[in-house]
């Protein structure tokens, strides 16, 4: 039962940043595997904190930081 809930919890908050980032393919991946919480432990000090997303001064949007970070790398 302790083991239920170490799982569930790491996975719900693997998940829900994976869902807030659009990280399809970690998402599904996340979703599908089950290893105890180490994937979901990784996925979140490792690789969500590695986004390629820069903030920008003065927005507030997320999707609009996106869009001109876009624009800027294909610039």
């Amino acid at each position: 039962m302790v083991l239920f809930f170490w799982v569930l919890i790491w996975k719900g908050w693997a998940l829900w940043i994976a869902a807030t980032k659009r990280h399809k393919v970690w998402f599904v991946l996340l979703l599908f595997f089950n290893t105890l919480g180490l994937l979901d432990m990784l996925y979140i000090f490792i690789v969500s904190k590695s986004g390629r997303v820069k903030y920008l001064p003065g927005v507030t949007s997320a999707e609009h930081v996106i869009e001109e970070t876009e624009k800027r790398e294909n610039s």
